[in-house]
């Protein structure tokens, strides 16, 4: 191989070809018991190589082999499972197509890919039965695997509803914690209230309707009655102490 890119030609050619054989052997093997890529490159390469000899496109590549096509389908992330049919490349003409086969289309190839199963052994009942076992191995697998995706999807679930739960346990205990704040609170201003009315009892409160509290002073300075200071003596000023009863007591006798 002289060349490292391939020519646009040839990636047009190698889908088709490729694509080709690969909906052939899908639609005749219903996707089952299908040749291997390994196997299908290297016959797809002699048919690119006896191509290019007979009409080149692409002149800088001497060999098409399976390791260089697989290196280059990977490298360009070339798509050649293509679902639906691939038009022929309107350059190619069908006398080009003869090549190596002799024929004008893929049949050619599709026959090819036949007998390549039978010469590596991989058309017999025992190879057939290796690939169903195969196959129910990777169905066991399969089976397993969405067992386990619902086993996880079922815990996420738990573990949601878990979480749920010791929220809703978090959301009670905090209003319970709240409620008996309240309620400390409220016993609080009883005592309190309690307190203040021994209190003010002890100092001679009594009730009164006319008061916020409903109490008032009982002794002499309690709201209601004042103590009213006595009114000054025109004569007080001119005795001493007890004078005054002394001198009116012999005044008036």
């Amino acid at each position: 191989m002289t060349g490292f890119r391939w020519t646009a030609q040839a990636d047009a050619l190698f889908i088709w070809v490729a694509g080709g054989v690969w909906r052939h052997e899908k639609r005749i093997r219903e996707g089952k018991l299908m040749i291997s890529q390994t196997h299908l490159f290297d016959r797809v390469g002699g048919f690119l190589d006896a191509l290019n000899k007979f009409e080149p496109f692409d002149k800088g590549r001497d060999d098409f082999n399976r390791e260089s096509i697989r290196t280059h389908v990977l490298y360009k992330k070339i798509q050649w499972k293509q679902p639906q049919w691939v038009e022929r490349p309107p350059w190619l003409s069908e006398d080009a197509l003869k090549g190596q086969f002799g024929e004008v289309s893929l049949e050619a190839l599709h026959e090819s890919t036949s007998r390549l199963r039978r010469a590596t052994g991989s058309d017999t009942a025992e190879w057939r039965e290796r690939v169903r076992n195969r196959e129910r191995i990777f169905q066991d697998q399969e089976r397993l695997a969405a067992q386990n995706r619902e086993f996880l999807q079922q815990e996420e679930k738990a573990a949601q509803r878990r979480e749920k739960a010791q929220k809703k346990i978090f959301r009670r205990e905090e209003e319970e914690k709240a409620q008996r704040k309240r309620f400390w609170r409220e016993e609080e201003e009883k005592i309190r209230e309690q307190e203040f009315k021994s209190g003010v009892k002890k100092l001679g409160y009594t009730k009164d309707a006319e008061s916020s509290r409903g109490l008032s002073w009982a002794h002499p300075n309690a709201s209601g009655f004042h103590y009213r200071k006595p009114e000054s003596d025109s004569h007080g000023g001119a005795f001493k102490s007890g004078a005054k009863d002394r001198y009116l007591t012999v005044l008036f006798h």
